[in-house]
């Protein structure tokens, strides 16, 4: 009996667990980052050094990130063969005294095959201990960069970025305020995996902290995008 109810125990923690990593609409997909071991129920490696869970006030455990040497490759791709598609994320950027991490690429959804068609989510960090959104696509035909670094927000605090990808139409928001769009010939990645807090090279890493990503395979108005 006493076996039984340690089983029991383990069973419904793991339970626990996985419903607190992400939960899901019909077509939304929502990670909480409060682990690293899975994480959508995808499997995670570490890419280089495991990042850390530390205890955030505003989402309780985040995944934090040192800018030198952490990263997390997942296996996988929520978004699938979508046409239509925005990705979310709350993130915190951080100050960094390194001089050579200027570019840092918190997000990178790529091809399993093929390095031309991926997605990315960048930031540049300027000497004012401020940054920059930078949201970059690419397939075989076409690319797309959206950043301007005159829009610019402090580092240090929590924030909202979106990529919205409809009608061969790319639009990047920050907090729900659009910032640029641009035309792109953009293909779906099917067979993708995504790594967080570095490009999927090891290079730009990224110092900060990310509590949520989300996928929607449709196009959102900001007042529908994710707030916490």
């Amino acid at each position: 009996m006493k076996t039984y109810k340690l089983l029991l125990f383990a069973f419904l923690s793991i339970i626990v667990c996985h419903s607190n990593c992400f939960s899901q609409s019909s077509d939304s997909i929502i990670w909480d980052l409060e682990s690293t071991n899975n994480i959508g129920a995808f499997f995670t490696s570490p890419h280089t050094s495991m990042p850390h869970i530390i205890i955030d006030r505003k989402f309780r455990m985040v995944v934090h990130f040192n800018g030198i040497d952490q990263g997390l490759l997942i296996k996988g791709n929520p978004l699938g063969d979508a046409k239509t598609f925005i990705i979310e994320i709350i993130f915190k950027p951080d100050s960094s005294n390194n001089p050579n991490n200027y570019e840092q690429r918190f997000f990178h959804l790529q091809d399993t095959t093929n390095n031309n068609c991926r997605i990315l989510f960048e930031l540049r960090l300027l000497k004012s201990k401020r940054w920059a959104l930078d949201v970059f696509s690419s397939s075989d035909s076409s690319r797309l960069t959206l950043l301007d670094t005159t829009i610019t927000h402090p580092v240090g605090k929590w924030y909202h970025a979106a990529m919205v990808f409809e009608n061969g139409t790319v639009t990047s928001y920050v907090n729900g305020v659009k910032e640029l769009s641009g035309k792109v010939r953009f293909f779906p990645i099917k067979n993708a995996q995504i790594s967080l807090g570095v490009r999927q090279n090891l290079k730009s890493f990224f110092k900060g902290a990310i509590a949520k990503v989300k996928f929607t395979k449709r196009a959102l108005l900001p007042n529908e995008f994710i707030t916490k």
